[in-house]
């Protein structure tokens, strides 16, 4: 019981943090806003069971992890991403955010390989 209620806390203050977060970042960034409106057009979510939102995506490993699995048998997060998506992972879509312009250029061939494969995902940069 202790376990499940640290949990929803936990939850609960991830939700807040990120909610807190897109605020910011949607205030200082126009083009963000701009993007989501082109995704929301466009229908990007539309479908989607599940939406996993990585903030500092780095290079995408994480969200990599959630759509190739294989390639990372041991990592720590593969349980928690099969308990919440309930191994469903081609409804979930992943929306991440990364500010480091150095991973400009390989988030783009990033998101490139994804959408080829017919995984739904978009990184704002």
């Amino acid at each position: 019981m202790l376990q499940c209620t640290q949990r929803k806390i936990t939850t609960l203050l991830f939700v807040f943090s990120s909610i807190t977060i897109l605020g910011i970042i949607f205030n200082k960034h126009e083009h963000i806003k701009e993007s989501i409106s082109n995704i929301s057009s466009n229908n990007f979510l539309d479908g989607c069971r599940f939406v996993y939102i990585d903030m500092g995506t780095n290079i995408g490993v994480q969200i990599r992890k959630l759509y190739e699995p294989d390639l990372y048998p041991s990592a720590p997060i593969l349980p928690i991403f099969e308990d919440m998506f309930e191994n469903n992972f081609n409804e979930v879509c992943s929306i991440g955010f990364e500010a480091n312009p150095l991973h400009d250029k390989y988030l783009t061939e990033f998101e490139r390989y994804c959408l080829a494969r017919k995984w739904r995902v978009k990184i704002f940069k």
